[in-house]
C-alpha cells in the first residue's frame, strides 16, 4: 500500500490537480500561465525517473533470475535525492534573490525570509504528519480492503491521496479562482518535487532505521512503472503548450479516471 500511495500522490498532483486547474482556468477565461524554468521540469522528471530505477531493475531481475529488487539501491538513491533537493532549495533561494522572472512574485518575500534549514524542517514535519495520517488510514483501509475485496494499490494509490492531499487541491483552486494561475501551476510542480525528491527518500530512510532489512523500497512492478511513464507523458504533453483550455483539463481528468479504473481492477 505504501508504494501505491507514493505513486498515487504523483498522479494526483500531475494529472488530477493540474486537470482541475485547467478546467477552472478555462471556465474563467484564464488561458495564460507563467511558464516555469525548464530546469524545474527537469528536476521533477529526474526525481521521478530515479525513483523508477529500482523498479526497472526489479522487473529485469525477476525475468532473468526470478529474484527481487535490492533495498540497498533504493536507500542509496534516496540519499542522493535528498542531497539534490537541498541543492535545489539553495538554487531556488538564489534565483528568487536575483529576481528570476520565471518564479511567481508572491514567492519572493516568503523565500527570502525562510532559510534552507527552516524549509527542510518544515518539509520534514509536513511529511511526518502525512506519514502518521497514512499509518492511521492504512490500518482502517486494510480492513476495508479485506472486507470489500479491493486491491492494495487502489487503496493506497487512490483513496489515501484523496484523503491526505485534498488540502493542497483546495489551495490550488483558491489560487485559480483568484486568477493566480502561475502560483497554482508552480505550486503543483513544487509540491510534487518535494514529494519525490525529499518526502519519498525520507520515508525510505526512516523505514530503514525503524525496520532494518524489511524496510520500504521502490521495487515497482511493470504496471506501476507504466503508470509513472504515462503520467510523465501526459504532464509533458499539456505543459508544453503556452496556453491551455478547459478541454485540456477535461482530458487530464479523464486520464486520471482511466488510471483509477485500472487500479481498481488491478489484482
Amino acid at each position: 500500500m505504501a508504494l501505491g500511495y507514493i505513486m498515487g500522490v504523483v498522479i494526483y498532483n500531475l494529472v488530477l490537480t493540474l486537470g482541475i486547474v485547467y478546467v477552472l482556468g478555462g471556465i474563467n477565461s484564464i488561458t495564460e500561465r507563467g511558464k516555469p524554468r525548464k530546469d524545474h521540469i527537469t528536476m521533477l522528471f529526474l526525481s521521478i525517473l530515479v525513483l523508477l530505477v529500482p523498479g526497472i531493475i526489479h522487473i529485469s531481475s525477476e525475468r532473468i533470475t526470478g529474484l527481487g529488487g535490492n533495498l540497498s539501491l533504493s536507500r542509496t538513491l534516496s540519499m542522493f535525492l535528498i542531497v539534490l533537493y537541498v541543492i535545489y532549495l539553495v538554487y531556488m533561494v538564489y534565483s528568487v534573490n536575483k529576481g528570476d522572472e520565471h518564479i511567481p512574485k508572491s514567492y519572493s518575500p516568503v523565500t527570502k525570509k525562510v532559510g534552507i534549514v527552516v524549509a527542510l524542517i518544515f518539509c520534514a514535519l509536513s511529511i511526518a504528519i502525512c506519514v502518521i495520517i497514512t499509518q492511521l488510514f492504512s490500518t482502517c483501509l486494510s480492513e476495508i480492503s479485506t472486507k470489500w475485496a479491493l486491491s492494495q494499490i487502489f487503496m493506497g494509490g487512490v483513496l489515501l491521496p484523496l484523503a491526505t492531499r485534498s488540502s493542497y487541491l483546495i489551495v490550488h483552486i483558491r489560487n485559480i479562482l483568484k486568477k493566480e494561475t502561475d502560483i497554482a501551476y508552480h505550486g503543483i510542480i513544487q509540491t510534487t518535487i518535494a514529494h519525490t525528491c525529499f518526502g519519498v527518500p525520507l520515508m525510505i530512510l526512516c523505514t530503514w532505521i525503524i525496520n532494518g532489512s524489511t524496510g520500504l523500497g521502490n521495487n515497482y512492478g511493470f504496471f506501476e512503472v507504466s503508470v509513472y511513464l504515462a503520467t510523465l507523458y501526459l504532464f509533458d504533453s499539456f505543459t508544453a503548450k503556452d496556453k491551455n483550455t478547459w478541454f485540456d483539463g477535461v482530458l487530464l481528468v479523464f486520464g486520471y479516471v482511466v488510471v483509477v479504473v485500472a487500479m481498481f481492477y488491478h489484482p
